[in-house]
């Protein structure tokens, strides 16, 4: 067993994080005539977690931390065949089945238990939900420290698990400032990093893989459809494949499939030669620089797959409609991959599909809110909850659409529209606006000074146009 990096190919030992030379991310590798006993471990043969198979990195049984990760449902699905007129199959591995409700416990377990056997007390991490909610949950059970930096997109329902499994967390800007600040951590104190291209944090992922071809085995024929972030869960299922070949476990290797948000899609540019921008986005899906997208153009090329970009609104759709046909409710970044399903079959061949459901649908409830404010616009409510936010609140989102960003510049607005009140009571209004779902603070770099500005979310722009 050996780290690799996955870049220039020079080969360290198992004290990096990244590789030395030239920063990019560093791959496990194993001798695989040394695993031809079976891809199982004996101590664990009897469980369930991930921890029963082999083919991981070595780690002391009396350092590792599980919270019973990994052993999750994969759903052979009653209706969406028939919903994307398939004559095929279509399953979906439930990974919100993992204690904290995402794939990222996998990781994570194998990541901590790393670290504690290393000796490290303390370990931070930048996340924009998941992989934060995971490292709060682990490190807390293992008496470890955990920094947790989140940016302003985080989603509430993933702050919330963060804040009760007991991280320390501080607020950034973006994931590029988290990033600086963790990695400065391990610089100046060796506070441990976690990030999403970790070689220990890989492995664990890897192990979905195993867990498909254990299930119902693998094809050639077979799609496995991944919602794209970082990169590395697409990779990591490639490489678990892959490593199932060599062993003679499986004879065949699937296509993958990797889905971004159209706008927000750095892969899926990288591969089409094309590249845009909105500001719709989810954030478990969107890192402007990911740190394996050259690892996830891999995976997707070898594997003969493509990559797709998807409207935001047809993930809300999915989401629904997904939920209702097969009773699982997932967070919306799963939905993406079930709203590509469809761009697969109109664009391949294949005889199975296998979507990866990556999260809890609960870990979310702003989504839910704009889904069910949807439904109930449609049941002719929508004007009475115009009414009943009162004609201050309605001024505030006008002002705020016409470009006044900012506390002071809304009270002026305010003022020239015959609303006389004082300044702490327009914040008083933008907070009660924010918690109803309607504003986003975002804070940027004044003269001197930090600037908190406000923006419409999706449902505060359905509102005001509801108005018009």
């Amino acid at each position: 067993m050996k780290l690799k990096c996955s870049l220039c190919g020079d080969v360290f030992s198992d004290d990096y994080i990244s590789c030395p030379k030239c920063n990019s991310t560093l791959l496990f590798e194993y001798e695989f005539h040394d695993y031809r006993e079976g891809l199982l471990n004996p101590r664990f043969r009897n469980t369930s977690s991930i921890w029963r198979f082999n083919l991981l990195p070595r780690i002391d049984y009396k350092c590792i931390v599980s919270l019973g990760e990994g052993g999750t449902y994969i759903h052979k699905s009653v209706n969406l065949p028939k919903y994307f007129d398939f004559n095929g199959e279509i399953y979906l591995k439930d990974e919100s089945r993992n204690p904290t409700g995402s794939f990222i416990d996998r990781g994570v377990s194998i990541i901590i238990s790393h670290v504690k056997c290393r000796g490290y007390n303390e370990v931070s991490v930048i996340s924009p939900g998941n992989l934060g909610v995971s490292v709060s949950a682990y490190s807390s059970y293992a008496g470890i420290k955990s920094h947790i930096y989140i940016p302003l997109t985080i989603e509430k329902g993933k702050l919330y698990q963060i804040l009760m499994y007991g991280g320390e967390t501080y607020l950034v800007r973006d994931i590029r400032e988290g990033l600086y600040k963790i990695l400065r951590l391990w610089d100046e104190n060796r506070v441990y990093p976690i990030l999403p291209n970790n070689p220990y944090y890989m492995e664990g992922i890897k192990t979905i893989a195993y867990e498909i071809a254990e299930s119902i085995g693998i094809k050639s024929t077979d799609g496995i459809v991944v919602p794209m972030g970082s990169g590395s869960l697409i990779y990591s299922l490639w490489k678990g494949f892959k490593e199932l070949y060599e062993l003679g476990c499986i004879k065949e290797l699937p296509k993958l499939f990797g889905v971004q948000i159209r706008g927000a899609s750095p892969i899926v540019d990288a591969i089409l030669g094309s590249e845009e921008y909105r500001d719709e986005y989810i954030p478990e899906l969107f890192y402007i620089e990911p740190l394996n997208k050259h690892l996830a153009i891999k995976a997707i090329e070898e594997s003969g797959g493509y990559a797709f970009k998807i409207e935001y609104s047809e993930v809300l759709n999915s989401l629904k409609d997904v939920t209702r046909l097969e009773g699982i409710f997932m967070e919306i970044a799963s939905a993406a991959s079930i709203a590509s399903i469809r761009y697969v079959l109109n664009k391949f061949s294949v005889e199975r599909i296998i979507a990866i459901v990556t999260g809890h649908g609960l870990k979310d409830p702003a989504t839910v809110r704009e889904i069910m404010y949807t439904l109930i616009s449609k049941l002719g409510v929508e004007r009475g909850l115009v009414k009943g936010l009162g004609r201050t609140k309605i001024l505030i989102l006008q002002a705020i659409s016409s470009g006044y960003d900012y506390g002071y510049s809304i009270w002026k607005y305010l003022s020239l529209h015959g609303v006389k009140i004082r300044l702490p009571t327009v914040y008083q209004h933008l907070k009660e606006l924010e918690v109803a779902g309607l504003i986003h603070i975002s804070t940027k770099g004044g003269v001197g000074r930090e600037v908190t500005r406000y923006r419409l979310t999706r449902e505060g722009y359905k509102i005001l146009k509801a108005l018009v």
